[in-house]
């Protein structure tokens, strides 16, 4: 019975580094002071929503969904609709930032925030909101999110290729976040000072967040 329930357990860690995908997103005003955000996400296993956050930061609204799997594998969709109260107040250029992850567990408890299984998009937007905004995946601009990093597997240096980024973020397997570039020299960061192991770079630019998988080996 232990081998049975380490064995269900693998396939549910290993089911969870399938990444859900954002298929749409749709913001709408409420009454003239909130909005409403129709988020469409899809997935290879069945899934449902679970939670979620948000935070206003200057103009910019950061939204982050968690869904929870499950041991089904059998492709669904899911839409759901976010409301973010006083918003649509006045004339303002807005940035939604959103975020969509599958809960995961990291040996010690369960966590929302593993970039191994997250995916993001960027919607600007203007209010007050006469008509709906929408941003479908045919829509998302792959060219200016374009991030590389080299060499892979890497002993400390990284050399990042990409035009836009401002700001590199680094998480361990488990989802940690271990340290934030906001400088970057000749577009290299260093790992070298973290153990030996899987990382996850997010590559943060204007136009979005793409997250990279690097393998750390001195």
């Amino acid at each position: 019975m232990k081998k049975l329930f380490s064995f269900l357990l693998f396939i549910g860690i290993a089911h969870c580094s399938y990444a859900i995908a954002i298929q749409q997103i749709t913001v709408s005003g409420i009454n003239g002071t909130d909005i409403n955000i129709r988020m469409k996400v899809t997935d290879a296993y069945v899934f449902e929503y679970y939670t979620y956050n948000y935070e206003i930061v200057d103009q910019t609204i950061y939204l982050n969904i968690c869904y929870l799997p499950y041991l089904s594998a059998s492709a669904s969709t899911r839409e759901n609709d976010f409301i973010i109260p006083n918003i649509n107040t006045g004339t303002n250029n807005f940035s939604l930032v959103v975020k969509v992850y599958k809960r995961t567990w990291d040996g010690t408890s369960w966590l929302c925030n593993n970039p191994a299984d997250m995916d993001s998009a960027t919607l600007p937007f203007s209010t007050p909101l006469s008509t709906a905004v929408m941003l479908s995946s045919s829509e998302f601009n792959t060219d200016d999110l374009e991030v590389v990093c080299y060499p892979n597997p890497t002993t400390g240096t990284i050399y990042l290729s990409s035009k836009n980024t401002t700001t590199i973020e680094a998480y361990d397997n488990a989802g940690r976040k271990v340290r934030k570039f906001e400088t970057l020299s000749d577009h290299t960061f260093d790992l070298s000072e973290f153990d030996n192991g899987i990382y996850f770079i997010t590559a943060i630019s204007e136009d979005g967040r793409v997250t990279k998988k690097i393998i750390l080996k001195k």
